[in-house]
């Protein structure tokens, strides 16, 4: 968790999966260590970048730097690249100092990261916040982890919810939870009635 932007992590037999690096260099580096220190084990293998934004994006240099793999929307390929070339010089990180080409899985449609019960599926999601956004979905657990599409609160945008709902639909995956990239989890029969409104 953090004060303003969340992450999802899943456990899977060799590694874990990241969603979410947002931001700035500091709170994804300090995510990566309270992982490294929970999961001594198992490194983090792959971060999914949900969209371009900044704040869901900051972190990706210390990701890029650390040599791991980046999924995204094909739309933030170049988005993503850019990050990886841009160089530091008042203060260099270590992408500034230790260049290195970013290694991207990019997907149109989906992506599936793992496989049996640990798996994690990566879903392009039309929505009015932006174009090249995805959302993450945990089979196993039943919840879906999207970014600025909607986050769930107190009360619940009826478009954000219809547009989560109907991904579900489109995809026929069962929810029971959506966690938010800026907080807060829903119960899925809650965002089924404020898409109906």
């Amino acid at each position: 968790e953090g004060g303003s932007h969340h992450s999802l992590v899943g456990e899977q037999p060799a590694q874990l999966v990241l969603v979410e690096a947002p931001q700035s260099r500091a709170r994804t580096q300090a995510v990566l260590d309270t992982l490294r220190s929970r999961f001594p084990a198992k490194p983090v293998g792959v971060v999914v970048n949900t969209h371009y934004h900044w704040d869901h994006a900051g972190g990706l240099r210390t990701v890029l730097a650390a040599g791991l793999p980046v999924v995204t929307h094909g739309r933030n390929a170049a988005f993503v690249r850019r990050i990886a070339e841009a160089r530091k010089t008042v203060m260099p990180d270590e992408l500034s100092r230790r260049r290195r080409a970013p290694a991207l899985r990019l997907l149109e449609d989906s992506l599936v990261i793992g496989d049996g019960e640990r798996r994690v599926v990566v879903y392009a999601i039309p929505t009015i916040h932006g174009e090249g956004v995805v959302a993450a979905y945990v089979p196993s657990a039943r919840i879906l982890f999207a970014s600025d599409v909607l986050t769930p609160g107190a009360t619940l945008a009826p478009v954000g919810s219809a547009e989560v709902v109907a991904l579900a639909r489109t995809r026929g995956i069962t929810v029971e939870r959506l966690a938010g990239g800026h907080g807060g989890v829903a119960a899925w029969a809650d965002l089924e009635r404020a898409a109906a409104r």
